[in-house]
């Protein structure tokens, strides 16, 4: 997807030029640098927060958690030793 489609689809506020893109972004790092540190850092959280509360760190936590516990089965181990001999359609699983 370019800057442009992601602009035009709302997943971008802008899409310079390449050839201004540099300029821009040196404009809005200057514009990020002059807030203060602790504002920058609520920022953060507050958008990490809308993440979390969307489901975003449970799953990933959830997805860690599962994937280590299947791992130390009788089916992950067998497809563990499948997987480093090339794979096979032969898994039982």
């Amino acid at each position: 997807m370019s800057g442009a489609e992601a602009a035009e689809w709302g997943l971008a506020v802008e899409a310079p030029e390449p050839e201004r893109l540099d300029a821009r972004t040196e404009t809005l790092v200057q514009r990020i640098a002059r807030v203060p540190i602790n504002q920058l850092q609520m920022m953060k959280l507050l958008v990490n927060q809308s993440l979390y509360s969307h489901g975003l760190h449970a799953t990933q936590l959830l997805g860690t958690v599962f994937d280590g516990i299947t791992r130390h089965t009788a089916e992950g181990y067998e497809f563990q030793q499948l997987a480093a001999h090339g794979g096979s359609s032969t898994f039982k699983g």
